[in-house]
């Protein structure tokens, strides 16, 4: 077997051409294809890349968006109920005070009504007993009623000072007068009796005048120039009255 070099040498001329051949017209032109192919595939995967970075931003920020939402919905939830409670509060407190103040006029106005029923009481019963002595005491004879209070008013003048006594009948004047009212009228022999005795404590040369009044109820009241003595039911229970007006008032 012989080695032809001119077919060799033909051959890889041949060879050669077809390289270049290939080179120029397919190589370069798929490698383009492929390099703008590649290039369309980078800028499709940077914008693919760039939106998905942006749905992630819009989604964080829907998210945050949403985070802020719940909690300005949590905090005026908060708020509402705090109010609401504070409202509650306020609306009990107010209950209960505007309760305490109407329980207390209440008992305010049970006590005043206690007070004036008692006071009422009081003076009905007062009344009453006055009507009940007024009746024994006329079961009694005069001249025993009248001379009971003369040893009273005995006991009262013999402990007043002389400088009293006379202040009694019109000090420096010293006019000697005295009028005797009784809840009964005097007998001639008790004027008598109460003429002698109140002499002896304040002088004979006293001029005594005696006068009836029902409505001492009973006993007498001495009425001196410079005073009045009160030696009567009625004084008493004028007095009994007066107290009871000023107790009421205190309450």
């Amino acid at each position: 077997m012989s080695f032809d070099w001119w077919t060799f040498g033909l051959q890889t001329v041949n060879f050669v051409i077809l390289v270049w051949l290939l080179h120029r017209f397919l190589y370069k032109p798929v490698l383009r294809v492929v390099d703008a192919r590649r290039a369309e595939i980078d800028k499709e995967r940077a914008e693919a890349k760039r939106i998905q970075q942006e749905a992630q931003a819009e989604l964080e920020r829907i998210q945050s968006e949403h985070s802020d939402t719940e909690a300005k919905r949590a905090a005026l939830l908060a708020a509402a109920r705090t109010e609401a409670e504070a409202q509650t509060t306020a609306r009990r407190d107010q209950a209960e005070h505007d309760a305490e103040a109407v329980a207390a006029q209440a008992r305010k106005l049970l006590q005043t009504e206690r007070n004036a029923a008692a006071d009422e009481t009081r003076k009905i019963a007062l009344d009453l007993g006055m009507d009940v002595a007024r009746r024994l005491l006329q079961e009694l004879p005069a001249d025993l009623r009248a001379e009971a209070w003369l040893d009273r008013i005995e006991r009262h003048l013999n402990t007043l000072e002389p400088g009293d006594r006379d202040a009694l009948l019109g000090g420096q004047a010293n006019t000697r007068l005295l009028r005797v009212v009784g809840a009964i009228p005097f007998s001639k022999d008790s004027m008598e009796q109460w003429r002698a005795r109140l002499m002896a404590i304040l002088g004979q040369d006293l001029e005594i005048d005696f006068a009836h009044d029902p409505d001492l109820i009973a006993g007498v009241e001495l009425h001196f120039p410079g005073a009045l003595l009160h030696f009567s039911w009625r004084g008493t229970l004028n007095a009994m009255r007066v107290e009871m007006t000023a107790d009421a008032d205190a309450r």
